[in-house]
């Protein structure tokens, strides 16, 4: 796996094609702070993940992100949902009760939704609603955000 890069700028060079090249689309994404992925501990209705692969100790966290589905269809997709977090995975305190991401029927590219630092363990993340409503959830990514700086 190679190390991410960071530059301020990005040159494309196209040196050869048969005909003129055209360009239909170009994606540069961001990537947030090197963690590693929480590993799920319970695939129920509750939707606990734990993030006690984290040094195996409470973590810093200041928000999310939700990646929806990238295969063009939205099935499933996450509309309305609720994030709490956990010291012990017994006691969850709730971050956001009902939060929605906007316009992501239409755009449903990814979702980075901060928060108060807080200290946690695990994570639960809610479907409450999707989009058209079916029954179930998908993700192509669900990560959390590490707590910046000394104070946060």
């Amino acid at each position: 796996m190679k190390s991410p890069a960071t530059t301020d700028q990005v040159r494309i060079r196209i040196t050869g094609s048969r005909l003129e090249p055209t360009l239909a689309e170009l994606g540069l994404f961001r990537q947030s702070v090197a963690t590693l992925p929480p590993t799920i501990s319970d695939r129920s209705t509750k939707g606990t993940v734990s993030l006690s692969n984290l040094a195996g100790k409470t973590s810093r966290i200041a928000g999310f992100t939700y990646l929806p589905r990238q295969d063009g269809l939205l099935n499933g997709v996450v509309e309305k949902y609720r994030f709490e977090t956990s010291a012990n995975g017994a006691t969850w305190t709730t971050n956001i009760a009902d939060g929605s991401f906007a316009n992501i029927q239409n755009n449903p590219s990814l979702q980075e939704v901060a928060f108060a630092p807080v200290s946690a363990h695990y994570f639960r993340f809610t479907s409450l609603r999707a989009i058209w409503g079916g029954g179930w959830t998908s993700a192509a990514e669900i990560s959390v955000l590490p707590a910046g700086g000394s104070g946060d």
